[in-house]
């Protein structure tokens, strides 16, 4: 028969074992003791977040929502089954629960910036704008907050808004190729060309895969004239895909343009 000291010996060598990144003897031995029905909250909880470490999210859910029948008022047990519920593509329940827990904590940052997630999903831009911003106000360095408001003034069209975020969150990540490439967008939005032209340069140069902004530097550039430049960046395109038939265009109207008619006409063809 299992007492509450062997119950809690058996949990912290589970903790111990989890600790030291040792997840299927952890898990080992806390599915052992969960098979007996006497677990504690703490047991389980571990025992939840082992499954769902490991992507087993439909079996992490069926603990946590064991754990919330229990302890219904276990906010975390409810904001992971948030998560997992997420991460099963059902929304409307994983909202519910992020709801559910901000009625009992309105300052849960996690609950706010996932429910924000599923609001900008589900085009509720507006109330998903109050979620990160009230993360903000609550954090001013929540760097998962900043990111999110810029994508989601870049989705409205709201470039100089979107601007000002991503910038902010380059500061905290400044090698981050895709905030470069949504910043030289909010330019493109204002048609400042040549501030465009820097970040897709900067894109580039952190990634030099990055098709998108290959492919949107050299349309820039073909665009302004500057065919000599454009078609640089068309042959390093074709370089990465061969295959690429609307790369090759672009290429021979480079050439095209400036005189090179031998090499367009080889292109075309």
């Amino acid at each position: 028969m299992n007492t509450n000291k062997n119950i809690m010996f058996d949990y912290n060598l589970a903790w111990k074992l989890y600790s030291e990144g040792k997840l299927y003897e952890s898990k080992k031995i806390l599915n052992a003791q969960y098979q007996t029905g006497a677990n504690s909250e703490e047991m389980m909880f571990l025992l939840a977040v082992i499954y769902y470490e490991e992507t087993n999210f439909e079996k992490a859910a069926d603990i946590f929502n064991k754990i919330l029948n229990y302890y219904p008022y276990n906010l975390e047990a409810a904001y992971s089954l948030g998560l997992c519920k997420q991460e099963l593509l059902d929304n409307e329940t994983a909202e519910r629960l992020y709801k559910q827990v901000l009625q009992s904590n309105p300052n849960h940052i996690n609950s706010l910036n996932n429910l924000g997630l599923i609001l900008a999903k589900t085009e509720r831009e507006n109330e998903a704008e109050n979620c990160f911003k009230k993360i903000c106000f609550l954090d001013t360095n929540n760097y998962n907050a900043i990111l999110n408001l810029g994508n989601l003034y870049l989705k409205k069209h709201n470039f100089l808004e979107a601007q000002k975020y991503y910038l902010s969150a380059l500061e905290f990540n400044p090698q981050n190729d895709l905030i470069l490439f949504n910043i030289s967008q909010c330019f493109l939005g204002q048609k400042k060309y040549a501030e465009t032209i820097l970040y897709l340069k900067k894109t580039l140069e952190v990634n030099s895969r990055h098709t998108a902004a290959g492919e949107k530097l050299g349309d820039l550039l073909l665009q302004l004239g500057r065919y000599q430049e454009a078609g640089e960046y068309f042959e390093k395109l074709l370089k990465i895909n061969p295959n690429n038939s609307i790369g090759f265009l672009k290429l021979a109207g480079c050439y095209q343009f400036i005189s090179k008619d031998s090499l367009a006409i080889e292109n075309y063809q």
